[in-house]
């Protein structure tokens, strides 16, 4: 049985040496853990993300439409619920109008997959076949490289050929595998997984903020605050910027591509969406599948335009509509909160391919700018100058009246906090 009073402790106080000991190991130790769970993470940060995008809705619903509900933990939970509901049903709607004319879409190019590689492999033979002469040899690049020594001529041939190796491919991959039940559990474990962990961060988010506040030594709280408002700013202006730039990229660019006559006009704009997801890189790909296209067809809308010229003209539209992105879209939806090199984009992105596959990709560029955010602070401190006097990102236009999730907002109401221009974060000083 237990003895009552329990035993007291006799162990003297940690000395300083010990206890930074202590905490390297501990932190030694969390690292591995973490990288030794690097699968179990991505459903996490999957869940926390979600549930950040969905914060504004879920307090928005509980101040508004159910504000009359009491207890408040009960009015807090049907927010909650309520939200999911009304998620599930804009998705649904979503998918109703997009993914048929999609599918149909993908299902017209997929019947013309032979007929493409077909003209694909004519046009790069009249590009390609052309013999040039250096000094007294002849060089032909067709015939060194794409047929080699087996003497293939025949374009249509090549052409039916690959097509067919391409339609054995993918019909090597549509095959039902012997693990179709095992991965389908694991998808709808890891779905129920997330719906779960986004449950207990929309309820009970603004919880863990304070219990942060509450962890940190008292002469640190204001520093904690004001490292979680740069951390709102930084990730309110990814991530939801992201969102806003993919419909307009997407809706803007499938308009372009149905004006120019370009075939599969919605499967291009919904390409062009997703891929605005991955910074720099993204837009540069989504731009591939239309000039393939240009090269290869002619214009429905501009009677004979096909070709290269075709080609040209969507380039310098592609060009035009990213160039318009970068100088007016952009800083209009995300400001300068990122504020990073596209070199370092670029190679925060294959970093975090390597590390945590598409999840990496998509969070690489918001990660850097917090991992710099912490590097500046820890600077700061070191060198003993304001951790953000020199932070050069600027916050997001009309910040007043941003949807911050409400777990981030306390610290905008610390009148204490000074702004990077040395100014008050809130009031009419901002």
């Amino acid at each position: 049985m237990l003895s009552n009073p329990p035993p007291s402790l006799t162990s003297p106080p940690w000395s300083s040496v010990t206890k930074r000991t202590v905490a390297l190991i501990v932190v030694g130790l969390a690292l591995l853990i973490t990288i030794r769970l690097a699968e179990a993470w991505s459903v996490i940060v999957i869940a926390i993300v979600l549930s950040y995008l969905l914060y504004p809705i879920v307090d928005f619903t509980e101040k508004y439409a159910l504000n009359r509900i009491n207890p408040p933990e009960l009015r807090r939970v049907l927010a909650v619920m309520l939200t999911f509901v009304i998620v599930m049903l804009g998705l649904t709607l979503v998918i109703l109008l997009i993914v048929p004319p999609v599918i149909s879409q993908l299902g017209a190019f997929a019947d013309n997959t032979p007929e493409i590689v077909t003209t694909v492999e004519e046009r790069a033979k009249e590009l390609l076949d052309r013999p040039v002469k250096y000094g007294d040899n002849t060089f032909n690049f067709w015939e060194e490289f794409v047929e080699g020594d087996s003497g293939a001529n025949d374009s249509e041939t090549a052409g039916t050929d690959l097509a067919t190796r391409i339609s054995s491919a993918i019909n090597v991959l549509s095959k039902p595998a012997v693990s179709v039940a095992s991965l389908a559990f694991s998808f709808f474990f890891n779905v129920f997984l997330v719906f779960a962990l986004m449950f207990y961060l929309l309820k009970d988010g603004g919880k863990f903020i304070d219990k942060i506040d509450n962890i940190v030594p008292v002469e640190y709280q204001g520093d904690a605050r004001r490292l979680i408002y740069e951390l709102g700013l930084i990730w309110n202006a990814y991530l939801r910027g992201q969102i806003i730039l993919g419909i307009i990229m997407g809706v803007t660019t499938g308009l372009t591509a149905a004006a120019l006559g370009l075939p599969q006009p919605l499967v291009l704009g919904l390409l062009a969406g997703l891929l605005e997801f991955i910074p720099n890189i993204g837009p540069i790909v989504a731009a591939l599948p239309a000039l393939l296209f240009a090269l290869i067809s002619e214009s429905n809308t501009i009677p004979g335009l096909s070709g290269v010229a075709f080609m040209l003209i969507v380039m310098a539209a592609y060009f035009i509509l990213q160039q318009t992105e970068a100088l007016v879209v952009v800083p209009r939806v995300m400001g300068r909160n990122l504020d990073l090199h596209p070199f370092v984009v670029m190679a925060a992105v294959l970093f975090g391919a390597s590390l945590a596959g598409l999840l990496g990709i998509l969070l690489a560029a918001p990660t850097v700018a917090t991992v710099r955010l912490f590097i500046i602070y820890i600077w700061g401190k070191l060198v003993d100058r304001d951790p953000f006097a020199h932070v050069k990102s600027v916050r997001i236009p009309q910040q007043e009246d941003a949807i911050l999730p409400s777990a981030v907002k306390p610290a905008l109401a610390e009148p204490d906090i000074p702004d990077r221009e040395g100014e008050i974060v809130h009031g009419s000083k901002v």
